[in-house]
């Protein structure tokens, strides 16, 4: 007698195939969406002496794009946060792309271009993360830095924890706006009486900077697409006097990237750095009394006082291109061989001297300015 049930055999073959089949859906589906997530945002920097808009930006990833459009005009400093609106998940997948029309005022043009951004550099650079020099537990980044420079460059950094480092260098390309297609709100930003506003603004560009730009009559290209990104065969080495105990220390580089050191991390045996332009130190004595130095490499004594006053006020110096530290590492240095930049602090009568090392060559770096504090204990 033929089983009432035709089929059985062949129907569980079938129904062990569908669930294969839906098993590897599900599994694919896992896999996609188990893109390894991390909490960021995104801003724009631009050099003292170059301000820009942008009109429309953004910063994007496969779910979620941070929007980079109508922040005002930006001159922070280069390398330097700007302002950033905060928006979407508290994690997301990590951006690909970076797309931008920005006006740049210094050159009275517009520029755009849209990119894609090394995301395999990035992921590595945010799992492999660092110390945070007050916990001592591994942090990563948090941030998308996106430069604008002379000439429609753009250099994009990641940033978080006092570290910064380069990950993409890109050209956009000179645009010529309609400005009959956009509102009467949009309009303004391409006009030469808000050109000339944003340019007179001491809010916005500071008359140090103004004069600046007035004196080149507009700003370097070759400052932020070369000569700041050099890099070279340096280390930095403090010298403090017996009984006296380095923390930690940071540093501020040229082409923008950033350096949080905790006293004898790994990360100052790096051998491939640029010029740094501000350097800060910390210590304590037997007594636990903390201290704090700041050097900046700049003739500018107005630098440390506002830094005093403006903690973030850590833009590059007004003369740091001409200072003469940028001929020497340029000129007197070979860039290949092991380079120590000497701190050697005097805590007690509160001097110090700082020196560029290169086998027997020794160069006092003399165009710096400098404050070592006590906060006690």
């Amino acid at each position: 007698q033929k089983n009432s049930w035709p089929g059985r055999e062949g129907m569980s073959i079938k129904n062990n195939l569908y669930l294969l089949l839906l098993f590897a859906v599900v599994g694919g589906c896992k896999a996609q969406n188990m893109e390894e997530k991390f909490d960021w945002s995104a801003t724009i920097s631009a050099p003292k002496e170059y301000p820009v808009e942008v009109y429309q930006g953004e910063v994007a990833g496969k779910s979620y794009g941070q929007n980079l459009s109508h922040l005002g005009p930006i001159a922070v400093g280069w390398g330097l946060s700007g302002a950033t609106v905060s928006s979407g998940p508290d994690t997301k997948e990590l951006p690909d792309y970076v797309g931008l029309t920005w006006v740049s005022f210094t050159d009275r043009k517009a520029y755009s271009g849209q990119f894609q951004l090394p995301k395999e550099k990035i992921l590595k650079l945010f799992k492999e993360g660092f110390s945070n020099g007050a916990t001592k537990k591994k942090e990563t980044y948090n941030s998308f830095i996106v430069g604008l420079a002379p000439k429609g460059n753009i250099i994009v950094w990641v940033a978080g924890g006092g570290n910064q480092v380069e990950i993409g260098q890109f050209t956009g390309v000179e645009t010529k706006m309609d400005t009959t297609k956009l509102s009467d709100e949009e309009k303004h930003m391409f006009t030469h009486k808000y050109v000339d506003y944003v340019l007179s603004d001491t809010m916005i560009v500071e008359p140090q900077f103004q004069a600046k730009i007035k004196s080149q009559a507009h700003a370097k290209p070759e400052l932020y697409t070369s000569i700041y990104r050099e890099k070279y065969n340096w280390v930095p080495k403090v010298v403090l006097p017996a009984g006296y105990h380095l923390t930690n220390w940071s540093f501020m580089l040229c082409n923008g990237e950033k350096e949080y050191i905790l006293s004898g991390d790994h990360i100052v045996s790096k051998e491939s750095r640029a010029i740094p332009y501000l350097l800060n130190v910390m210590f304590t004595d037997d007594e636990k009394n903390r201290y704090e130095t700041d050097i900046v490499i700049s003739r500018d004594k107005n630098y440390l006082p506002n830094l005093q006053q403006n903690g973030l006020a850590t833009y590059i110096p007004v003369d740091f291109d001409v200072n003469e530290t940028n001929k020497i590492f340029r000129e007197q240095l070979n860039k290949t061989l092991p380079t120590e930049l000497l701190i050697n602090i005097h805590p007690k009568n509160k001097t110090l001297n700082l020196d560029l090392i290169q086998g027997t060559l020794n160069i006092p770096i003399e165009q710096i300015e400098f404050q070592i504090k006590n906060y006690g204990n």
